[in-house]
């Protein structure tokens, strides 16, 4: 069976491709890495057109002045620390640091802001997030706040200030400032390169 071949040859690549690279041997690493990716491109549904569309919505929703309107309305709390930003930037390494101080708790990667949102019209479970905010009422974005602050009491009742480490936060960032306006957010930048190249040679789930 095909997909079985290729499924098992997936792992195999990126474990040839990581195994030169240790080795220095870049030429013959890398076009394992290639064909690793080819492989995992084929297993999934991913579109460009489409991604850059929902950038180009949280960019014209997120404007100066929604933010102004909207601003004052949110969750008094401090507890969160947001660390977002791209995969492979190094959210982890951050996270590990801010939490060895002894009032934060480290929580990792929490999927609540995404379980938050789609409580928001969820009737409609293809709606793109930017639309389910569109109509909310400014009241809206304090209990969403204290919704999501609940969520973290529930990993620790009492540390002063506990992290989320989900990458993907960073399309949230908007949201975030309006329903938890004294949240710390801390955005990871790693040069684009370096980026790049670490998620291309990574097997991600």
């Amino acid at each position: 069976n095909h997909k079985i071949i290729d499924s098992k040859a997936i792992p195999l690549h990126f474990a040839l491709g990581k195994m030169y690279d240790d080795l220095g041997q870049y030429d013959r690493g890398f076009p394992h890495y290639i064909k690793g990716c080819a492989l995992k491109r084929k297993s999934f549904e991913y579109s460009m057109a489409e991604k850059e569309q929902n950038i180009a919505a949280i960019k014209h929703l997120y404007t100066k002045d929604y933010l102004q309107k909207n601003a004052g309305n949110g969750c008094e709390s401090d507890v969160p620390i947001f660390v977002l930003g791209m995969p492979r930037s190094g959210t982890t390494l951050t996270e590990q640091i801010i939490a060895s101080h002894p009032d934060v708790f480290g929580a990792g990667e929490l999927r609540d802001i995404g379980e938050i949102i789609d409580s928001i019209k969820p009737d409609q479970p293809d709606l793109f997030y930017v639309d389910r905010l569109k109509d909310l009422p400014p009241a809206a974005f304090k209990k969403l706040g204290q919704m999501y602050v609940d969520k973290l009491r529930a990993r620790d009742a009492d540390a002063p200030h506990i992290t989320d480490k989900m990458p993907g936060n960073f399309h949230y960032i908007g949201l975030i400032h309006l329903m938890l306006p004294h949240a710390k957010i801390v955005h990871i930048s790693r040069h684009p390169l370096d980026n790049c190249i670490s998620c291309f040679t990574r097997l991600f789930a």
